[in-house]
């Protein structure tokens, strides 16, 4: 079964996808933590050049699942709520998202690419 996120990599273009369509692919904890595992290992990877960022099925993604945060209330702890650390290597300097008016993309791009 496909988790959370979907990666192919092919000539140096990463192709990250968020699969929770049956949500509008918003964010929860399980989600958020394959996004994270799936970053860390693509700034690893020297042979990635740019990642294209989307979502499955007919959005990109609604933001944080807010029916998860409402089962998970008591467990939230501030700490762990800022997860902005997820793409701070220095080799990811250009962030630029399109919108062409029904799908949404965000690349990222390596300095040296």
């Amino acid at each position: 079964m496909p988790g959370p996120v979907l990666l192919d990599l092919e000539d140096g273009v990463a192709r990250l996808r968020l699969n929770r369509p049956e949500a509008s692919n918003a964010i929860n904890r399980e989600l958020l933590e394959a996004l994270v595992k799936a970053v860390g290992s693509l700034q690893r990877d020297r042979s990635v050049r740019a990642v294209v960022l989307s979502g499955e099925g007919e959005n990109f993604c609604a933001g944080g699942d807010v029916r998860a945060s409402i089962r998970r209330r008591a467990e939230i702890r501030p700490a762990r709520a800022n997860r902005a650390d997820v793409a701070t290597r220095a080799e990811v300097l250009a962030l630029s998202a399109q919108d062409d008016g029904a799908d949404r993309a965000v690349s990222l791009q390596r300095a040296d690419a």
